[in-house]
């Protein structure tokens, strides 16, 4: 590993289009909810530190109420709620991530926007929100994993990659919890968020067959619970190269997505979202 890298984080920074561009298309479904803010409630979609043995709701359907907190810096289901309204897809990661930080600056006027950042040495960040009145901020790692859809949306036309439903993937969420989790644990006046979006239903369907897996520790499944150490099964060889080390977790996630858009009725149509707070609340909505 080159001096100054990043342990827990690989790969390079990106750009992104403008996402100003509000989308219109009679066929997309939007998955519209009502929110509510309700003190110290969940948001739906969201993960929080689970500290009472309660399972997580069932999967999220359209125009199901949304419950949130009212305190923090910013709601990321009422982000992502409003930012579904105008693009229901993206390009790539990087487009999701400035398109989700400019819809959190609309809705917060006064809010510091800062993408790609290095916050210290061997630290690197996709996001940071930050109210420099006040000193809070939230460090945000996000994720965009695509399944092959092909198709036009209002004038812009689209061709994900298909990235495939890889098991290293959840080991990469994983790693993004623990990053935030080190990265907030120091700055008592900050959360962390860690934002999933995805078309690939492997990754919220739960397993069905019940057999163990060399994988289990990484899924990010509906209903998963994430808590302590993470590791690969005894079979697993040279397919996690490059991400062999087991994963330490602070704190205990009960999984839960939320519907963010359905684009038609292919298998590749519908996204949805996943979002683990960590470390404090995240809310002001938009």
């Amino acid at each position: 590993m080159p001096p100054g890298a990043d342990p827990l984080k690989e790969g390079g920074g990106s750009t992104a289009g403008d996402p100003r561009q509000a989308l219109r298309e009679p066929t997309t479904t939007v998955c519209r909810t009502t929110v509510t803010i309700i003190n110290s409630t969940r948001s739906a979609g969201r993960a929080t530190a689970a500290s009472n043995g309660t399972q997580p709701n069932a999967p999220s359907e359209c125009g199901r109420a949304v419950e949130s907190s009212d305190n923090g810096l910013i709601d990321a289901a009422r982000v992502l709620q409003s930012l579904a309204a105008k693009r229901p897809t993206f390009h790539s990661e990087a487009d999701f991530q400035f398109a989700f930080a400019w819809e959190a600056k609309l809705g917060s006027p006064d809010l510091e926007v800062r993408l790609e950042t290095h916050p210290e040495p061997a630290v690197r960040l996709d996001l940071e929100l930050l109210d420099s009145r006040s000193g809070i901020g939230v460090a945000i790692e996000m994720k965009y994993m695509t399944r092959f859809w092909s198709g036009r949306h209002g004038s812009e036309t689209f061709s994900l990659k298909n990235h495939g439903a890889s098991d290293l993937r959840g080991y990469d969420i994983v790693k993004d919890i623990v990053r935030v989790e080190r990265f907030v644990a120091a700055r008592p006046s900050w959360s962390g968020l860690v934002i999933v979006l995805t078309n690939e239903a492997s990754y919220w369907r739960p397993r069905t067959h019940g057999r163990a897996t060399n994988a289990d520790a990484f899924r990010i499944s509906e209903g998963t619970l994430l808590a302590g150490q993470r590791g690969w099964g005894p079979r697993t060889g040279g397919t996690a190269k490059g991400h062999e080390a087991p994963l330490q977790l602070a704190g205990e996630y009960a999984l839960e997505w939320t519907d963010y858009s359905r684009l038609d009725s292919s298998r590749a149509g519908t996204f949805r979202s996943l979002t683990i707070e960590i470390g404090g609340t995240s809310a002001v909505g938009t």
